[in-house]
């Protein structure tokens, strides 16, 4: 990761387990009811509520901060958080939710070589927490996770050890964990091209979640022993929309943001209500504008609207998504603007904002088939001094999807 560089969340219900960790000097910490709020991945912040039970006196503490994560610990962009998928009866069904967290220094971790034959493998490339329920295709148990990348001679391998309640489990080396299988891939020439980040993927041939993440030069998929790594998209898919002072999009601009997986994000749509939320068969794909990345001032986004992502619906998303985000079968394409409403060049009447929008930053989205076009709020958080890759990412809430994408040092949220 740059010297400059540096997390994200969705809701769910409360969930209560049983965990045991060892903390040495002959004492001995058990994990009592892991208690949830309403994660948001993160929300303004992480705070995830543990209760510990410490020779035998129950501990309610709260953790805020990923250690393996550090300063981009609350930056969405870097990390991925959703529901999981599980196949049921010939239905698609939600699981655990569960988030991943990028090591802070993704970029550089892996820049030489760090094989088991040399000795101990460090820090965890990724540490993961299931709020409610463990996933068995991964190894993930309900807590903490830490999912450890060794370098071997022939390619990669990948292992995910479960710390219960101890946040700090994966910063420790790797003592013994559980092998997964790693699909390692070089796509483009310039590792600059590759994001530091984590995601969840979904393998639709045997129906089963695996994860996607930065490693060295190349791009590191991670799942169950056989599982199948989803397609590539064409770069033609993408619209060219310019952008005022950038010039033409180049090919090689284009061609980055399908190839590596890091750029944007896809899962199923979501339908229902909180507590009857199930998937659809729909999916939804986040890609950012090929030049988001490059547009890094408030200035870049005054005085009218400009293009920061592509949604890619490969069905229908019904009504319910049409009322909400707009959305149609195809590709529909998401503006940003900075200033006023009315200095956007607006006549309409400016959107009804929440308490957390600062009434300076705005959305369009034009729908794919009948191009019309809706306004929304936007929430900026702002991250000052940290370098953010421009990317886009599916804002996952128990009551809604909306949108992540990447602004000027900061995270911008579509309302």
């Amino acid at each position: 990761m740059h010297a400059k560089s540096l997390a994200r969340w969705g809701g769910c219900a409360v969930a209560i387990v049983t965990l045991g960790v060892a903390l040495g000097c002959g004492r001995q910490r058990k994990a009592g009811p892991i208690t949830l709020g309403r994660p948001e991945c993160p929300a303004g912040r992480l705070d995830i509520e543990l209760v510990d039970t410490v020779e035998g006196v129950p501990q309610v503490r709260h953790v805020n901060n990923i250690p393996i994560a550090g300063p981009i610990t609350n930056i969405p962009e870097f990390h991925d958080c959703q529901r999981f998928v599980n196949p049921a009866g010939g239905e698609l069904k939600y699981g655990p939710m569960v988030a991943i967290f990028a090591h802070y220094r993704l970029d550089s971790l892996y820049s030489t070589r760090q094989d088991s034959a040399a000795g101990e493998i460090g820090e965890a490339a990724a540490e993961i927490y299931s709020y409610d329920g463990a996933y068995e295709r991964l190894f993930i148990n309900q807590g903490f996770n830490c999912l450890y990348l060794v370098q071997l001679a022939g390619g990669w391998q990948a292992y995910m050890t479960s710390v219960g309640n101890d946040e700090k489990g994966c910063q420790k080396p790797l003592q013994r964990g559980n092998s997964l299988t790693v699909v390692a891939k070089r796509l483009v020439h310039d590792d600059k091209d590759i994001p530091p980040v984590a995601r969840w993927d979904y393998d639709t041939a045997n129906h089963q979640q695996y994860i996607g993440l930065r490693c060295g030069g190349e791009w590191c998929e991670v799942g169950h022993s056989g599982f199948e790594t989803s397609g590539m998209y064409s770069a033609a898919r993408l619209p060219d929309d310019p952008v005022p002072g950038f010039g033409t999009i180049g090919g090689s601009e284009k061609a980055r943001i399908v190839r590596v997986k890091g750029w944007y994000d896809e899962q199923y749509l979501a339908e229902g209500s909180t507590g009857s939320l199930k998937p659809t068969r729909v999916r939804g794909t986040a890609f950012p504008h090929p030049l988001l990345d490059r547009m890094n001032t408030e200035a870049h986004f005054v005085g009218g609207w400009k293009p920061v992502a592509y949604l890619l619906m490969d069905g229908d998303p019904g009504e319910t998504y049409k009322s909400k985000l707009n959305l149609e079968q195809g590709i529909n394409k998401v503006f940003y603007c900075h200033g006023t409403f009315l200095s956007c060049g607006e006549t309409t009447t400016e959107p009804p904002c929440g308490v957390d929008a600062d009434h300076q930053w705005w959305a369009k989205i034009e729908s794919a088939v009948t191009h019309e076009a809706k306004y929304y709020c936007v929430t900026r958080r702002t991250h000052p001094g940290l370098e953010i890759p421009g990317v886009v990412r599916w804002r996952w809430r128990e009551d809604d999807e909306t949108l992540w994408v990447r602004c000027p040092e900061g995270c911008c949220a579509v309302h």
